[in-house]
C-alpha cells in the first residue's frame, strides 16, 4: 500500500477554486457532479481535512468575495488564505513570461515562490494545485531552463529570498487519482 503525501501548503489555481464551487452548488442542489467540479471539490476537500495550508491570490479573493459570488464562496473562505506580492514577485513574473507563460500563469507560478503569508511569516508554497493542463505541460517540459534561471536569479538576492524555490504544479486529476486509491 503506498503513502499518499499531501503537500502542506498549496497555492490554488483559480480554475480549480471555480469548479470546486460549482461541484459544491450541484452537489448541495442534489445534482450530479461532472468529473472536473468532482474531482476538484474532492481535491479541495481532502487538503482541507490533511490540515495544509491553502492559498489563493489577492486577485482571486476579491473576486470570492463580491456579493453576488460571497454566498457560494462563504464555505471555503474560512480555510484560504491570501498570498500577498512579496519582493521578486513581479521579476519573477516577467521572466517566466519570457519561457512563453502567459501573464496569468506566470504570476500564479510566481506568488508560488515570492508570495507572502504575513500570518505565518513565510514566503512561497510547496505546490501549485491546477486544472490547466497546458500550463503543467509547460512547466514540466521547460522546468530544466526555468530552474537554471530561478537558481541565476535567487543567488543574486538578499536574504531570505535567497532560499526561495520553485513550486511542484500538480493537476487536481493526477492528486485526486492518488488519494482515491
Amino acid at each position: 500500500m503506498s503513502t499518499i503525501s499531501l503537500p502542506t501548503s498549496c497555492l490554488l489555481d483559480k480554475n480549480v477554486v471555480r469548479e470546486a464551487l460549482r461541484g459544491l452548488v450541484r452537489a448541495t442542489l442534489g445534482m450530479p457532479l461532472p468529473p472536473r467540479q468532482g474531482t476538484s471539490l474532492g481535491v479541495v476537500h481532502a487538503l482541507i481535512a490533511h490540515g495544509g495550508l491553502l492559498y489563493i491570490t489577492p486577485a482571486l479573493w476579491h473576486l470570492l468575495e463580491r456579493p453576488a459570488n460571497l454566498p457560494i464562496a462563504n464555505p471555503f473562505l474560512s480555510y484560504l488564505r491570501v498570498l500577498r506580492p512579496g519582493r521578486y514577485l513581479k521579476r519573477w513574473g516577467r521572466r517566466l513570461t519570457e519561457e512563453g507563460f502567459s501573464h496569468e500563469d506566470a504570476m500564479i507560478l510566481s506568488y508560488a515562490s515570492f508570495g507572502f503569508d504575513a500570518l505565518e511569516k513565510t514566503f512561497g508554497v510547496e505546490s501549485v494545485l491546477t486544472n490547466d493542463l497546458r500550463m503543467q505541460d509547460r512547466y514540466g517540459h521547460g522546468f530544466p531552463r526555468i530552474e537554471t534561471r530561478f537558481a541565476r536569479m535567487i543567488r543574486q538576492l538578499k536574504a531570505p529570498y535567497q532560499q526561495a524555490t520553485l513550486p511542484d504544479v500538480v493537476n487536481a486529476e493526477e492528486l485526486w487519482a492518488q488519494i482515491a486509491l
